[in-house]
């Protein structure tokens, strides 16, 4: 399974649609031979194959990873909403660095008094 298709989910997409309007006008060519008129014969092809949307729904479910599609999904729309009010954004990334650096911090401290040993005999 390549994953180039879950980056180009449009052009794969497109791909699989262009197949399904390959094999209905086959299956149009095949009823015009059997003696058909052209609009009976590609009626007769469109309804063989059935629902077209549903059919690439199915094949686009099949080919999903469905926690990495939801998780990219929430991360564009973290993105969108973050984007929407920069005052917010300024907030919350200050807040996230000085969270993380306090933590780094209070580990360096603890590290250095109570996990490593002191350098006593």
């Amino acid at each position: 399974m390549s994953l180039k298709k879950f980056f180009r989910r449009s052009a794969w997409d497109d791909e699989r649609s262009r197949e399904l309007d390959a094999y209905v006008a086959i299956e149009t060519d095949e009823n015009i031979a059997r003696g058909m008129s052209a609009a009976d014969a590609r009626l007769a092809a469109l309804r063989k194959l059935g629902n077209r949307a549903r059919i690439r729904e199915e094949i686009y479910d099949m080919n999903t990873m469905r926690f990495v599609e939801a998780v990219w999904r929430d991360m564009r729309y973290g993105a969108r909403l973050l984007r929407l009010n920069p005052a917010f954004t300024a907030v919350a990334v200050l807040s996230l660095a000085l969270g993380v650096g306090a933590n780094a911090a209070v580990f360096q401290l603890v590290n250095a008094l109570r996990l490593r040993t002191l350098p006593v005999a």
